[in-house]
């Protein structure tokens, strides 16, 4: 028998321009080790953050 379950959740955040920008600055760097100790899988999902909000600047 051949199974397979697939499973996605779709989360939809709607942030104030503050809220993104903290967003980004804490998505920048690693949290709690050096680059060279991030796991991949944080690094992969920091990334994906960093990537998703590359657009919001301090600039008007």
């Amino acid at each position: 028998m051949d199974t397979l379950i697939e499973t996605t959740t779709t989360v939809t955040l709607k942030l104030a321009k503050k809220e993104a920008l903290w967003l980004k600055g804490l998505v920048q760097n690693p949290i709690g080790c050096s680059i060279e100790e991030e796991d991949p899988t944080s690094k992969e999902i920091r990334r994906k953050f960093w990537d998703a909000l590359i657009g919001i600047s301090h600039v008007e």
